[in-house]
């Protein structure tokens, strides 16, 4: 995850935003390594993309957050 967070910094700097998949993958990654506050901070990028993200993110995201109700609450006022 250090790598994939070093890439996604690097395309933040240049104000390049990810697709759908890679918001999905990022939150993924996160969620398996025991990060959901680090997965929280990909969402709240998310949310600021030019594009509206697809539905798949928002699912992955829920359903790794279903032990963390602080942050998975605070996800749910955002949809």
């Amino acid at each position: 995850m250090d790598d994939a967070m070093q890439l996604w910094e690097d395309m933040r700097k240049e104000n390049l935003f990810p697709d759908s998949q890679t918001y999905t993958e990022m939150i993924r990654g996160f969620l398996r390594k025991g990060s959901p506050a680090n997965a929280m901070n990909i969402y709240e990028d998310m949310m600021k993309s030019p594009e509206p993200p697809e539905e798949l993110p928002f699912r992955v995201l829920l359903k790794g957050l279903l032990p963390h109700p602080l942050l998975r609450n605070r996800s749910q006022t955002r949809f």
